[in-house]
């Protein structure tokens, strides 16, 4: 400061914008100077300084904040503000800060190119997210990943150096890895554990690395894809999952009590050992080369992302199929992507029973999924093409990036379907769900005079079932031998149904509608039964008894009125 004697003591007051200008008095001797205040709590302060005895004002009205070490989002901030301090727990973020981001958030920070976008280390909690995470100056991030026990995942990696054997949780943590925040992970604070839970992956189209032990001796295998597309669950621990990778995995909880199992990343292990069956180390192991964990995956080696991001996704054998990985701590916003990526037809995001499907048609979009407009961080997605290849240049835009705080916007999981319409630019939509339990399955039916009544990918979503996590339920409509979940047709008298269960089990099916539209003039028929039931409402309601997996049993048939 200008004026003042160095070595004199100044009588300062601190009023606390962020607290109601909660007041603080600080005796401070001037030197060289400048004042210095050691272990000053965080706030947004206005400074007075007056002389010792506090009776003559010299200077008012000084600025300064104290950012805190460590501050958290609130579950309910006002706005996406990463700067608004009464967003966060203890104060806005700087340089010096450690921030967690966590679960259940009303809304998550949006970050705007241009602002001061700063902290030190970052956690996010299982499906929390941040827009815009390229406009972020960080040292390091971590990312928490919560799982339902016992059935399959798409899912992506968001962190660079990561490897297939990174997703563990240590023994003595009961399946919540549960280390104090920002705790490196490595040999000593993570022990490597590869039973409870116990961890399968599969890779979709590629062949998988794999090791066995054989004769003593630690053998490398090649895991080739099935029928289905998707590999075999393989063996191996130094698989990097690279940027747009998308990989399947499910995590058994074997002696585990809780169904829902935590992970966190990134691990800094470098090197990983092989266990046998009975639950021991081997002395057999891998070395692991990372560079850069702790860095998001779509920054380059400096730090920079540049956008677009082009990811060149590729399959074995040339498909229409492909998987691709959501490379972002934050949610795609599906109708963008396809738009940025027109040769894509459909994408899909498998639930745990049964796809999730998004075609676009007539310019908009079309779902057999409730609330299916986003890509979750973390996930990974189907997308269709209509030319067979091997490979598929994927656009990613910072136009498609969003957040979608809630249930909606989670990785897609197993449970009950509501009966939610997808908008059909105003052409008659039939969306059909079946029910066991609260396990559902959407087929979605449109009347197009542009679509034809066979099937084409242009127009249509082919029906995906993992053979070694069948479904508990899955309902279709055929054409051209296909089973599909999404189809448009411009005249048709019989549209035949399918059913796919896991299981004989007693099915509930709901057909729904705009009241006094074409689809008033069908007819449910049960072939077996011989019962007829016309779609005159709006909404029909069917037990139809305990069913198994058949095709031909039902269709539906128009009425020549």
């Amino acid at each position: 400061m200008n004026g003042g004697a160095n070595g004199n003591n100044y009588l300062l007051r601190l009023y606390n914008v962020a607290k109601n200008n909660e007041v603080t008095n600080q005796t401070v001797i001037l030197t060289n100077q400048a004042f210095t205040i050691p272990n000053m709590p965080s706030g947004d302060y206005y400074i007075a300084i007056y002389d010792a005895a506090g009776t003559n004002l010299y200077y008012n009205g000084i600025h300064s904040t104290v950012h805190p070490t460590r501050t958290t989002w609130k579950t309910n901030a006002a706005t996406t503000n990463w700067n608004t301090w009464t967003n966060w727990s203890d104060g806005s973020p700087w340089k010096c800060t450690d921030v967690i981001i966590p679960s259940n958030c009303t809304l998550y920070p949006v970050l705007v190119n241009g602002d001061s976008n700063y902290c030190n280390n970052l956690h996010f909690e299982p499906n929390a997210e941040i827009v815009n995470t390229h406009y972020l100056t960080y040292s390091q991030a971590w990312v928490g990943l919560a799982l339902q026990a016992g059935r399959y995942y798409m899912l992506s990696a968001p962190l660079k150096d990561t490897f297939t054997g990174d997703i563990f949780i240590p023994a003595s943590m009961n399946g919540t890895q549960n280390n104090d925040y920002f705790t490196t992970l490595d040999a000593t604070s993570s022990p490597e554990n590869r039973f409870s839970p116990r961890i399968y992956q599969r890779l979709w189209s590629h062949d998988a690395p794999g090791q066995k032990i054989k004769g003593g001796t630690l053998t490398q295998v090649t895991v080739t894809p099935d029928k289905t597309n998707w590999t075999p669950p393989f063996n191996a621990l130094n698989q990097n999952y690279s940027i747009g990778m998308g990989f399947s995995l499910l995590a058994s909880k074997e002696s585990v009590a809780s169904n829902t199992l935590t992970f966190r990343f990134p691990k800094v292990h470098t090197s990983f050992k092989y266990y046998n069956t009975s639950g021991q180390s081997t002395s057999y192991s891998e070395s692991i080369t990372r560079t850069l964990p702790g860095r998001f995956i779509h920054e380059n080696s400096n730090g920079i992302t540049s956008f677009p991001i082009t990811v060149n996704v590729t399959n074995k054998i040339a498909g229409n199929t492909f998987l691709v990985g959501n490379p972002f701590m934050t949610h795609i916003r599906i109708s963008q992507f396809m738009t940025d990526n027109p040769l894509v037809t459909s994408v899909k995001v498998y639930d745990g029973n049964s796809n999730n499907s998004v075609i676009k048609a007539d310019g908009t979009l079309l779902t057999n999924g409730s609330n299916f407009a986003y890509i979750a961080p973390m996930q990974s997605f189907f997308v269709t093409v209509n030319a067979a290849s091997i490979s598929l240049l994927v656009k990613f835009t910072e136009t498609a990036l969003t957040q979608a705080a809630g249930s909606s916007g989670m990785l897609r999981s197993t449970r009950a379907i509501g009966s939610s319409r997808a908008s059909t630019s105003g052409r008659p939509a039939l969306l059909l769900t079946a029910s066991i339990g609260n396990t559902s399955s959407q087929c979605l039916l449109r009347l197009s005079p542009s679509a034809t009544v066979g099937y084409r990918s242009s127009e249509d979503s082919e029906l995906l079932i993992d053979n070694e996590m069948p479904p508990v339920i899955a309902l279709f409509s055929i054409a051209d031998e296909k089973a599909l979940d999404i189809q448009q047709l411009n005249d048709a008298e019989r549209i035949p149904l399918g059913f796919s269960l896991s299981n004989p089990a007693r099915v509930q099916l709901k057909l729904s509608h705009d009241g006094g539209d074409a689809w008033s003039h069908w007819t449910l028929v049960d072939t077996e039964k011989g019962v007829r039931t016309p779609l005159t409402q709006s909404e029909t309601v069917l037990d139809v008894g305990i069913l198994s997996t058949h095709v031909g049993r039902f269709y539906l048939e128009k009425s020549n009125k």
